[in-house]
């Protein structure tokens, strides 16, 4: 396992989707969650395994992006 750092793509709008580890405490060992800073969807996966659950926050915040036109949320 290698610990990563935050994952980002940029939406079609300019905003960015993150996938960063979320320590929440819970049933599993491992929780990454993608959201995108312009529309503000979010999707996340548990698991005990940390490939399996990244794999899902990384494929979506992939998808997302491609898609999403929003423009980045203003700071404040």
């Amino acid at each position: 396992m290698i610990p990563i750092s935050d994952i980002r793509f940029r939406t079609a709008g300019g905003a960015v989707v993150t996938v960063a580890a979320d320590h929440e405490e819970g049933l599993f060992k491992y929780r990454f969650v993608a959201r995108c800073g312009g529309c503000g969807e979010s999707e996340y996966q548990d698991g005990s395994d940390y490939e399996f659950a990244l794999s899902w926050p990384k494929k979506w915040a992939d998808k997302h992006a491609m898609g999403c036109r929003a423009l980045p949320q203003e700071a404040g």
